[in-house]
């Protein structure tokens, strides 16, 4: 699966065994980030909104079904990270998030990142050539 843009119009796309493209997601919105559940059921993927992205998903029924993922929290943009059949995990609300499939709600993954910075190095100064005629 992919998301694409063309004339303003946004779409998750498949391509079939026979080579056809299937949009089973079209919006007027940016769709970005699919991720493919592992039994290939369903695509979760992220939605602009005015109030921000939001975790929703299309089951791949015919005809396709789509439905939020998780509603009430503050999604990154990034792809969903499938555990298994059953789990996911995502960012949201500044952190890393667990969700079951089907659940209402979410439980945070503990995570802390120590990051050891190294200051810049001060630059050489440089002497610039002049450009001819131009005497300041």
């Amino acid at each position: 699966a992919w998301a694409s843009e063309r004339a303003g119009r946004y779409a998750l796309l498949t391509r079939a065994a026979s080579g056809a493209q299937r949009p089973p997601v079209a919006s007027g919105r940016m769709l970005r980030a699919p991720s493919w559940r592992p039994d290939g059921s369903v695509i979760a993927y992220t939605a602009a909104e005015p109030r921000g992205p939001r975790l929703s998903m299309v089951i791949l029924s015919e005809p396709p079904v789509v439905k939020p993922l998780a509603n009430g929290e503050a999604i990154g943009t990034g792809p969903v990270a499938w555990v298994d059949r059953q789990q996911m995990v995502y960012a949201a609300d500044g952190g890393i998030r667990r969700r079951e499939f089907g659940a209402l709600t979410s439980v945070a993954v503990p995570f802390e990142a120590a990051l050891a910075a190294q200051p810049a190095a001060a630059a050489a100064p440089r002497t610039l050539p002049r450009a001819a005629g131009n005497q300041a």
